[in-house]
């Protein structure tokens, strides 16, 4: 996988069950939307952890590296 950097775009291959494990119905719904949807890095968070937008392009939410792939332009 190619080095990710914030403003990278990225498709999301998986939500993982311990994010949506405690939220709300709608909240679940909105993450689980995301799957397969490229997005944007807006941070390259601590231990391997990258915070994104909503396909949308509202800020966001965190999945790890292993969750996402790298669109190249």
């Amino acid at each position: 996988m190619a080095t990710v950097q914030t403003g990278d775009r990225v498709r999301i291959v998986n939500i993982p069950e311990w994010l949506l494990r405690d939220l709300p119905e709608e909240d679940r719904k909105r993450l689980a939307a995301q799957k397969g949807e490229i997005v944007t890095v807006l941070e390259l968070m601590p231990h391997g952890y990258l915070w994104l937008s909503f396909v949308d392009g509202a800020d966001g939410f965190s999945l790890q590296l292993s969750d996402v792939e790298f669109v190249a332009d």
